[in-house]
């Protein structure tokens, strides 16, 4: 083509085949940060595109350039109706099974997704209720009733109780049970017999066992998901019944434990003299003889009273010396009346023997044709007594005063005598034992030991 002439080119309108028409859209872009030249472009076959030999400039007549505009106008709306009827075709072209597999997969998907809900809470539940089911959890229960201190629960729980004495009731028992527990570290750990199905566990007090635990399963009820329930099969508290008492008594006397009299089968030993004093009184009257009995298997301390032959309560003294109880002779209640009785007895006999009282004034004191009265007058001693001046008695003492019981009495009295014997005081050291006997007309003299 010369360069000093024009060379007109006939504008021809073609129609764009749907082939074409893809490939002049088909557009790939690349934007990497946004500058033209990450833009590929793809031309159409058979055009000119970069790397082409080089193109010449060519200038069209007015009505050419518009009727060439009006073509490509023309062919860009050709494109886009073949384009929107081509999508619209293929909406109307989508197959049932496709639509259907569409809507199996979206109603597939929301079913897994409340499947997974449900099974993630369904395992949520699942691991609570096992844990739940545990033994332990009935364990840590019981130890909130030990560390409370409740003792009826506890003493409740037992299914192996331990035997009780007649001296003792279930407060005693749950008295000792306090004791081991009260102001200890309470804990419990697995016995070696221990099993998931067969639970068993110790219980400790301050690192001591002193019971154990066996649980078992439910028969009846369970958790949800056929968990088990657990409650107690066996509880055994270890006690040890380790107290005991021995006490020496008189025969007339009542032993009492705890309020309790003790009935003859707890004697191991009996008939022990109470000194020689049997033979003064004769056979005129039987005092009592001492005996010894053991009480043991006692939860706690034992309170230990007695009661005498006057049916009153008697004093219980502890002889350490001797590891007993014993129960001297009691006093009655007109035991002061009685001692003042007896003090008088040796007075009056002490003066009546120095010559210092009435040849009578010791007649009240013994029975009417008493023997040893008149023995006793019939002695030369006292008429041959000192002769003595300004008698009076002083620093008496009651060394021993027992009455055995409403029958047999026996009084030991000392007593100082003072005189002038030939113008020199003169201190005469006097001990009267007396043993008495209680007539119809009162306690009277039986018989003297000197």
């Amino acid at each position: 083509m010369s360069t000093n002439k024009k060379k007109r080119i006939k504008n021809t309108s073609t129609k764009i085949d749907k082939k074409t028409a893809d490939k002049l859209v088909s557009t790939k872009v690349n934007i990497n940060d946004g500058w033209a030249d990450d833009v590929d472009l793809v031309y159409p076959e058979d055009s000119w595109k970069p790397g082409d030999a080089e193109l010449v400039m060519v200038t069209l007549d007015d009505d050419e350039a518009i009727s060439e505009n009006e073509a490509r106008i023309k062919e860009a709306e050709e494109l886009q109706k073949l384009i929107k009827e081509d999508s619209t075709a293929k909406v109307r072209r989508i197959h049932p099974f496709r639509l259907f597999m569409i809507v199996w997969i979206g109603l597939l998907s929301v079913s897994v997704a409340i499947g997974l809900n449900y099974f993630y809470h369904f395992l949520e539940e699942y691991e609570a209720t096992y844990q739940a089911s545990r033994p332990y959890h009935d364990m840590d229960k019981l130890m909130v009733t030990f560390n409370s201190m409740d003792i009826d629960t506890i003493t409740n729980l037992m299914t192996v109780k331990p035997e009780l004495s007649e001296f003792e009731t279930e407060e005693n028992l749950k008295g000792y049970i306090r004791s081991l527990l009260e102001g200890k570290n309470i804990e419990y750990s697995p016995t070696s017999n221990h099993a998931d199905d067969f639970p068993e566990y110790y219980i400790t007090a301050d690192g001591y066992i002193v019971g154990v635990i066996n649980l078992r399963k439910q028969p009846t009820t369970s958790l949800k998901y056929n968990f088990p329930e657990w409650y107690v099969s066996s509880f055994e508290f270890y006690t040890d019944a380790q107290h005991s008492v021995r006490v020496e008594k008189p025969t007339n006397y009542t032993l009492c434990i705890n309020g309790i009299p003790v009935d003859t089968k707890y004697r191991y030993e009996g008939n022990i003299d109470v000194g020689d004093k049997q033979r003064y009184f004769g056979s005129r009257v039987i005092i009592p003889q001492l005996e010894k009995y053991y009480v043991n298997e006692l939860f706690e301390k034992p309170y230990v009273t007695a009661i005498d032959c006057f049916g009153n309560e008697c004093e219980v003294v502890w002889n350490e010396s001797r590891g007993i109880y014993e129960v001297p002779f009691a006093a009655p209640k007109n035991m002061d009346e009685l001692e003042e009785y007896c003090i008088a007895a040796a007075t009056d006999y002490t003066n009546w023997v120095s010559q210092d009282a009435e040849e009578d004034i010791i007649d009240k004191y013994f029975e009417e044709d008493s023997e040893l009265l008149k023995m006793i007058k019939a002695g030369t001693s006292r008429k041959y007594f000192t002769r003595h001046t300004n008698t009076n008695i002083q620093n008496i003492q009651v060394l021993e005063h027992v009455v055995y019981n409403d029958k047999a009495m026996y009084a030991s009295i000392s007593l100082d005598q003072h005189m002038d014997v030939w113008g020199q005081e003169t201190i005469v050291e006097v001990q009267c034992n007396f043993f008495y006997l209680n007539t119809d007309d009162g306690w009277k003299i039986i018989s003297i030991m000197y």
